[in-house]
């Protein structure tokens, strides 16, 4: 079966496992739960048990394998460095292989993602109706029955959407063009987060500030998602997909440097070259383009200049994301440049 011979490219990896449990320390997941199948080493045992078809997949297999968070806290602490995070995608693209996925993800993952004006216009709905009756009286007549119980409740935990995304401040103040005449020492394109678009189009507008004061010539991309939600629920096409449409906006741009403010994305863009391997159409474009990609810390940190931020009197608390610390070794950067406020 397809889905088999997907999981049998992680064969190797998952047999490394010695069943230590170091990883049992290191899980945020297995902290709550307490429950051997959160870990690591259960997932690694499961997968293998399945390849080798000892076990099927089941719920109580499946429930431990999607609550995962590939945050790679295993993987740091791990003797064999055992890529589980790798692995537990590997499972769950064989799990959607065979099963499918709720018509609600899939609807996200190939019509709205792709269209990011369309995805700006149902995110608009949703916030809307959230806060009216609309969705008591969807739920009485049974109309998220179609997408997946989940539907409801994934609405009312919608956060309260700015007034304007950050591509519509951009599209409307035509940011490209102003920028353009401006004189630069270097040539940068930005890649805009769904999360700081749709949410806090503050962070990217202060982002794009930044970068104009440090003398560089901005290019604000219209991008689609990176692609990294589909390729975590283990939906590996839509992910390509994505991947695919970014890589034809972004190969013909001339710039030094492909800037984003989102961990997340700056970790899964300069992860193209591996999600797109074997493809001769994008391989290479997608290998010149990772090679551009740069976290907005990594990228001011490397920037030699002598300019200063102004100073800031106040107490900061940094969190290192995951998507920053483990997967791209993005630490001291951002704690120096908090040091030097």
């Amino acid at each position: 079966m397809t889905e088999k011979k997907g999981l049998l490219t992680v064969y190797d990896e998952v047999a490394k496992c010695n069943r230590c449990g170091f990883c049992q320390a290191q899980c945020p997941i297995y902290s709550i739960t307490g429950a051997e199948a959160s870990v690591a080493r259960g997932h690694n045992a499961h997968i293998r048990g399945v390849i080798e078809q000892k076990l099927d997949f089941t719920e109580e297999i499946k429930a431990p394998l999607f609550e995962c968070l590939l945050c790679r806290a295993c993987v740091a602490n791990c003797f064999p460095a055992i890529k589980t995070d790798d692995n537990v995608i590997a499972a769950r693209s064989a799990y959607v292989q065979r099963f499918g996925q709720s018509r609600l993800l899939d609807f996200i993952f190939h019509n709205l993602l792709p269209n990011p004006k369309k995805m700006a216009f149902y995110l608009r709905l949703a916030a809307t109706g959230r806060n009216n009756r609309l969705i008591k009286l969807a739920e009485s007549l049974q109309l998220f029955k179609w997408f997946g119980r989940g539907l409801g409740q994934a609405i009312q935990i919608v956060p309260a959407f700015p007034k304007r995304f950050l591509s519509e401040i951009l599209s409307q103040s035509s940011f490209n063009s102003q920028d353009s005449a401006r004189p630069s020492r270097c040539r940068v394109a930005y890649f805009i987060g769904c999360g700081v678009n749709y949410t806090l189009p503050e962070i990217g507008e202060a982002t794009l500030k930044v970068l104009r004061d440090y003398g560089c010539q901005v290019e604000v991309v219209e991008n689609n998602c990176c692609g990294l939600p589909p390729l975590v629920y283990g939906n590996v096409e839509a992910a390509r997909l994505l991947a695919r449409k970014n890589i034809d906006m972004l190969q013909d741009l001339s710039v030094d440097a492909i800037v984003t403010d989102c961990g997340s994305c700056a970790s899964f863009l300069k992860d193209y070259p591996k999600i797109l391997a074997g493809e001769e159409n994008y391989g290479d474009s997608a290998r010149r383009i990772s090679e551009k990609i740069q976290e907005f810390s990594q990228f001011i940190h490397n920037l030699e200049t002598s300019k200063t931020f102004a100073s800031l009197n106040q107490t900061v608390t940094y969190h290192d994301p995951c998507h920053m610390s483990r997967y791209q070794q993005i630490m001291q950067q951002p704690r120096e440049l908090i040091a030097n406020l």
